[in-house]
């Protein structure tokens, strides 16, 4: 999101170190049915959470706002409430080394 310091071999979150990535997702009424209005990411590294970083439009989570600013890769896939449904469709997390 545009801090290039935040996250690689040594720097806020040190890439050479095991971490954990948590990422929440919320919706606009706290139910499990309710329109996605917000994606947030936290670090967790040696027993310290560490909160995303903040983007050059001075936003540190995924809103309605952060996918109408510059900062933006993924405009043309579609908004949050297209990736709230999605996730409700149902989805796997696959990680390939």
């Amino acid at each position: 999101m545009g801090d290039h310091t935040y996250y690689c071999n040594g720097d806020t979150v040190n890439a050479l170190q095991p971490f954990t990535v948590v990422t929440q997702f919320y919706p606009n009424d706290n139910t499990t049915t309710g329109t996605l209005t917000e994606i947030r990411r936290l670090y967790i590294q040696n027993d310290q959470i560490i909160q995303n970083a903040v983007s050059s439009s001075s936003l540190d989570s995924i809103t309605t706002d952060w996918c109408s600013s510059p900062d933006r890769s993924a405009a043309g896939l579609g908004d949050l409430t297209t990736m709230g449904e999605a996730l409700g469709r149902g989805m796997v997390l696959a990680i390939r080394r």
